[in-house]
């Protein structure tokens, strides 16, 4: 199974290496670093945003490349107020290679 991440990050690669291991075989995660598109600290909306620019960052470089990955994977950090208080979350963003997308957040702190 080859998956392409939107990052280099060693700890972000390991964790989806270890969650993807939960459900299959030879799992290989290359980290790839792509633009997100939104600023460096997104805000709001702007959190998946990022997370789903990166995704279609990642297809790209696949085309430019001739690679064809089972799976990207793109996560994003951003702080929000959508429930009243400032909490910094995360965003994940799965796509297959049919184009079925997934999406999930981090607690909030």
């Amino acid at each position: 199974m080859e998956i392409l991440m939107g990052t280099k990050n060693p700890g972000k690669i390991e964790g989806a290496k270890q969650a993807f291991e939960k459900y299959f075989e030879n799992v290989q995660i290359q980290g790839i670093s792509v633009d997100s598109e939104v600023g460096d600290q997104p805000i709001n909306k702007q959190i998946f945003q990022g997370a789903k620019n990166r995704v279609k960052n990642l297809k790209k470089y696949a085309k430019e490349k001739n690679i064809k990955p089972d799976y990207y994977i793109a996560s994003e950090a951003g702080i929000t107020n959508l429930l009243g208080e400032w909490i910094d979350i995360n965003a994940a963003v799965i796509e297959s290679k049919e184009g079925l997308q997934s999406v999930g957040t981090s607690q909030g702190f």
